[in-house]
C-alpha cells in the first residue's frame, strides 16, 4: 500500500521567540494597569473610576449638547406627541448629571471610600438608563417598560449614597 502523498516540508528555522518587553509610558493612559496585577483589582480603584467618571461625564455633556441641538431644530414629525418637551427634559438631566460626574471625578482625588465609589458608578449607570428610556419615549412614543424609572431610582439612591459617604468621611 502506498504511503501518504503529503509530507510536511522539513525546515531548519530557528524557533520563534516571543518576549514581552515592558515599554515606558509617554503620557497618561485610560487603563493604567500593570501586566502582573489582575484586571479586576485595578478597575475597582479610585483612580480608575474617577478618571472614567471624568471621561464619561464629558461624553455625556457632549452628547447632551448634540441632543439639545436636535430637540431645537428637528421637525415635529420626528417626535412623538409632546416628545420635544420630553426630550428637552432628558437632555437637561443628562447635562446636569454629566457635569456632576466631571465634578465627582475631579473632587475625589483622595482615596474615596466604597460608598462614594458605588455612588459615582450609580450616577453614571442611572443617567444612562434614565436618559435612554426618556429619549426612547420622546422619539417613538412607546414607554420603554421600566428603564427610565429604574434609572431615576438608581440616580436617587446613588446621590443618597454619595451624601452618606461624604458624611462618614467628615
Amino acid at each position: 500500500m502506498p504511503k501518504s502523498v503529503y509530507s510536511a516540508p522539513k525546515t531548519h528555522h530557528a524557533p520563534l521567540r516571543c518576549e514581552y518587553q515592558k515599554q515606558e509610558r509617554i503620557g497618561p493612559t485610560l487603563f493604567p494597569f500593570e501586566a502582573e496585577t489582575p484586571i479586576h483589582q485595578n478597575m475597582l480603584t479610585g483612580p480608575f473610576l474617577t478618571r472614567l467618571w471624568r471621561i464619561c461625564g464629558a461624553l455625556l455633556v457632549a452628547t447632551g449638547t448634540i441632543m439639545g441641538a436636535l430637540t431645537a431644530h428637528l421637525p415635529d414629525a420626528h417626535f412623538a406627541e409632546g416628545g420635544r418637551a420630553i426630550a428637552r427634559s432628558a437632555m437637561e438631566m443628562q447635562m446636569w448629571q454629566g457635569l456632576a460626574l466631571v465634578a465627582l471625578g475631579l473632587g475625589l482625588t483622595q482615596r474615596p471610600n466604597r460608598l462614594l465609589l458605588c455612588g459615582g458608578c450609580g450616577v453614571l449607570l442611572g443617567t444612562l438608563l434614565f436618559c435612554a428610556g426618556v429619549y426612547d419615549t420622546a422619539f417613538t412614543g412607546h414607554h420603554g417598560s421600566h428603564i427610565a424609572p429604574s434609572g431615576g431610582s438608581l440616580l436617587i439612591a446613588s446621590w443618597l449614597a454619595l451624601a452618606i459617604g461624604w458624611m462618614r468621611r467628615a
